[in-house]
């Protein structure tokens, strides 16, 4: 196990040097308040009980460019369709719950965090495909292991991740030396190490700043811990399983984006995920993914959305 493992601090967006926080404040503040539509599909109300796709079409039907994302993946070579689709409430249908949920919410993140702030093209495309296929995986998981609720963690990984979009504001700059580094571990380390703040703690802030419930953003917050602390089952703590699923998804989603044909042990062999993988052994959720990794479904909806 990496000895840097237990020897790296992440403090919370409270602990942080006043500093820091007045550095990074501005650019959160200027993401505020959240899209309507994002507020609408990372809600509690939207369930997969309550998935209305006709309902869902008359609202994205507005936006081409929505409505023409939804469409190609719907049409993409993964799902085989003979004959191309060309009805937006058809291919929410085809697509799914969560498929069409992370499609949405990623494509008002990357318009909303693309208007107001100078980001790199390349490194908005590098956090959408990671975060909605990590919402992918973490749903099919969640599932596969009979979480009460699926969808919360697939929110959670999708949101996860808004705080990396924000380092791309970061002095000094973000470079591809960051999107090249093999392991979370070595991910949080370098954040620190240059920006004394993580990705996580800018996600949390700014998820709970767009007043999403209060659930969210502890989840997205907590979603460094599994790759640095032991995270043993505790009564008093109902959401240390989902935060463990949640970081696995994210890791497993990173790496099957540079390496498509490996498999969960090839991609958490790292000593760096050496505590990872314990904690997602004690929590029960290693069995059920290699099941699930393999499964056609999965391995489509990951392919349509990171490809």
């Amino acid at each position: 196990m990496s000895d840097a493992i237990g020897n790296l601090e992440i403090p919370s967006w409270t602990e942080l040097d006043p500093d820091v926080r007045e550095e990074w404040s501005p650019h959160i503040e200027q993401l505020v308040p959240a899209p309507p539509l994002l507020t609408e599909f990372a809600g509690p109300h939207l369930t997969l009980e309550e998935f209305d796709a006709r309902s869902l079409a008359d609202k994205v039907s507005h936006d081409a460019v929505l409505g023409a994302r939804l469409l190609a993946t719907a049409n993409s070579a993964r799902f085989g369709l003979v004959k191309p689709m060309t009805s937006i409430q058809r291919a929410m249908v085809h697509l799914g719950f969560n498929l069409v949920k992370s499609v949405i919410i990623s494509y008002v993140l990357e318009h909303h965090f693309g208007q107001p702030l100078p980001l790199a093209e390349e490194h908005v495309g590098y956090v959408r495909r990671w975060s909605s296929g990590a919402s992918v995986v973490a749903f099919r998981w969640g599932q596969a292991v009979d979480l009460p609720d699926p969808s919360t963690v697939a929110t959670v990984a999708l949101l996860a991740r808004v705080g990396t979009l924000l380092l791309g504001l970061g002095t000094p700059p973000l470079g591809d030396d960051y999107r090249q580094l093999p392991t979370e571990l070595q991910r949080l380390e370098y954040e620190q190490g240059r920006w004394q703040v993580s990705s996580p703690v800018l996600s949390a802030e700014l998820v709970r700043r767009w007043g999403l419930p209060g659930l969210v953003p502890e989840l997205v917050g907590r979603s460094w811990e599994p790759v640095v602390r032991l995270m043993e089952p505790d009564p008093l703590d109902p959401y240390v399983r989902p935060v463990c699923l949640v970081t696995g998804s994210l890791v497993l989603t990173e790496h099957y984006m540079r390496q498509p044909e490996g498999s969960p042990s090839d991609y958490l062999a790292d000593d760096d995920y050496g505590l990872l993988r314990v904690n997602l052994e004690r929590h029960r959720l290693i069995e059920p993914l290699r099941e699930l990794w393999h499964s056609a479904r999965l391995q489509r909806e990951l392919a349509a959305l990171v490809d």
